[in-house]
């Protein structure tokens, strides 16, 4: 079984244990000897800001392609976007693969009460949210219905089943009502495999649709759909 993680942590200097490139390309290696094929580089957008981030990717191609024998998933790119932003004051987002699905992020303060407008305006120019680790934000179950009849998808993260029993609580009730489409940000974890197991019994999802469906088909979906 190949997985694609939509949402990981990969950016040298950037994200956490990836101090530097090496430790980068080190990450991705594992990530391939786990059978991770595809991996999305999403930093949040305020850090994103601060670098080239397709020229960080190509460095990593780069310099992973020098070393014999060294194999690193397929990259690819996005960047997380908090839903307290001005997004009519941003003039070009970072979609995933140059498609037409974008991260949002609720912030876990300070949320911004016309979250809404700022998801509209996203779907009225033909973007498709995608909102990330939403675990953490604890916005009404109701509410996340309300935004997935309108257009929006729902990822939750891999690591949440190591936070606190509200976490997953949450995922749970998600999963519940069928509003999860997409698991994320296993690149965290050495012992994936693991991990995958404690997730499924933690969140109450069977394990085969966990590994087919929010791991691989829902998030190759995304990578391969039309380019914006």
């Amino acid at each position: 079984m190949n997985l694609i993680d939509l949402k990981a942590n990969i950016i040298p200097q950037v994200d956490p244990g990836c101090s530097s490139l090496s430790d980068s390309i080190n990450k991705l290696r594992l990530m391939k000897e786990l059978n991770v094929s595809k991996i999305c580089a999403a930093p949040e957008y305020y850090d994103s800001i601060n670098f080239n981030l397709n020229d960080i990717l190509v460095e990593i191609q780069r310099e992973s392609s020098k070393l014999e024998g060294f194999k690193i998933p397929e990259l690819t790119s996005g960047v997380v976007y908090p839903l307290n932003l001005d997004f009519k004051k941003i003039n070009n987002f970072e979609t995933i693969n140059n498609t037409a699905y974008i991260f949002c992020r609720f912030p876990s303060y300070d949320l911004n009460k016309n979250f809404s407008e700022n998801i509209n305006s996203l779907l009225t120019r033909n973007y498709i949210p995608i909102l990330v680790n939403i675990e953490n934000s604890y916005v009404k179950l109701n509410k996340i219905k309300e935004l997935k009849e309108i257009g929006c998808l729902v990822g939750v993260d891999l690591y949440s089943s190591y936070w606190s029993n509200e976490a997953k609580d949450y995922i749970r009730k998600l999963e519940s009502d069928n509003l999860i489409d997409i698991v994320t940000g296993f690149s965290k974890f050495e012992n994936l495999k693991d991990s995958v197991i404690k997730f499924s019994k933690d969140s109450k999802i069977n394990m085969e649709k966990l590994e087919n469906l929010y791991m691989n088909e829902n998030p190759n979906l995304i990578l391969e759909s039309s380019k914006k």
